[in-house]
């Protein structure tokens, strides 16, 4: 039986912590995963990180598109082996965007950095979709949005999929209030489909309050309470999962801003491998304190020899200035012997002196 993962609201640091838990405790490596996607969108980096790590799965993975999938989580998706949308499903893909606080320098370095991620995200759709990859870049320049049809007449989705007896629609009403984009931006016939959703939402959950109002106290408890407990319990423990990630992570950023490191490449290795913990941290900031003194050492070491050859060589200048030229205490004579250098030159030229 798959195991099932929820992309569900923001795109974010807890969702890819809660991924890395499922597949280091939950999920075997070559056991199948259901993705169920209703995402407004989020974190760039997290919802690649999230891709990546799915796309490296062994098992089969299967994405229902039960709502939105709109930007970062229309990307998500694309590393299942099968994408299955819903009837009311929603898609929309666009450039990633950002904002900076600086001079020029720092404006023109962020646009660099979403080019870049536009190129990986171009790529990752380009592999998926069955249109140009000059078409999927006007497509996020002009912020597309797709209903389920649209979606898989250019190769997003794979299949669209209608649940009997089933009402997904309020989770696309929620997905909305999670949405990151804006919503005003859509066309006509997709705020169209959002409101008829908004009607029959309504309608549902009215007669569902109805009946469970009237059935109350009258159903036997059955074997659901079991697996309900079942289900708070696994939830608790990924809170708590959450909360000792968090811990930990904090652990390791409170070392290195105490030793003066921070954001230092050794920590942020740290902070991404989630064996490491306080200890490690502690070891890793006393070897580059090391490291550094050393540095600082070496480079004292080599001042001080190029200061002491400085100074050999100013006396070499003293010494020969001495020698070519007449000083005071000999009356104004040169000190210089011109016979004997002569003398000498020859014995060396002879092969008189050895070397």
């Amino acid at each position: 039986m798959a195991k099932t993962f929820y992309v569900e609201g923001f795109v974010d640091e807890w969702m890819g912590l809660e991924l890395d838990y499922m597949l280091r405790y939950e999920i075997k490596e070559d056991e199948d995963i259901d993705l169920v996607v209703n995402s407004g969108g989020g974190n760039v980096q997290i919802g690649l990180s999230i891709y990546e790590k799915l796309k490296r799965h062994k098992g089969n993975i299967t994405a229902y598109i039960a709502g939105f999938a709109a930007s970062m989580a229309s990307i998500i998706p694309l590393a299942a082996d099968e994408v299955i949308l819903g009837d009311g499903a929603v898609v929309m893909i666009h450039d990633p965007i950002g904002g900076t606080q600086g001079n020029a320098k720092a404006h023109l370095k962020k646009v660099e950095i979403l080019d870049k991620l536009t190129d990986s995200l171009v790529s990752i759709y380009k592999n998926k979709l069955s249109i140009s990859k000059e078409e999927v870049r006007a497509m996020m320049e002009n912020e597309t949005w797709m209903n389920a049809d649209e979606a898989l007449s250019i190769g997003w989705g794979d299949r669209k999929e209608t649940v009997e007896g089933t009402n997904n629609t309020q989770s696309v009403i929620n997905s909305i209030a999670a949405c990151v984009i804006n919503v005003d931006n859509a066309p006509e016939n997709i705020k169209n489909q959002i409101n008829e959703l908004k009607n029959s939402s309504n309608h549902n959950e009215k007669t569902e309050v109805k009946n469970s109002m009237s059935q109350k106290n009258t159903e036997a408890p059955t074997a659901s309470t079991t697996a309900e407990d079942l289900e708070a319990v696994k939830m608790q423990a990924v809170e708590d999962a959450k909360n000792a990630e968090k811990q930990r992570m904090e652990s390791i950023k409170a070392v290195f801003a105490g030793n003066g490191l921070e954001n230092n490449s050794k920590m942020n290795e740290l902070l991404m491998d989630m064996d490491s913990g306080e200890i490690d941290a502690l070891k890793a900031c006393a070897e580059i304190l090391k490291n550094s003194l050393e540095e600082a050492k070496s480079s004292a070491h080599q001042k001080t020899l190029a200061e002491k050859e400085l100074e050999q060589r100013a006396q070499d200048d003293n010494d020969l200035q001495g020698v070519c030229n007449p000083s005071e205490s000999n009356g104004g004579e040169s000190n210089f012997d011109a016979q004997a250098f002569v003398n000498g030159y020859d014995s060396v030229a002879r092969g008189d002196i050895g070397g």
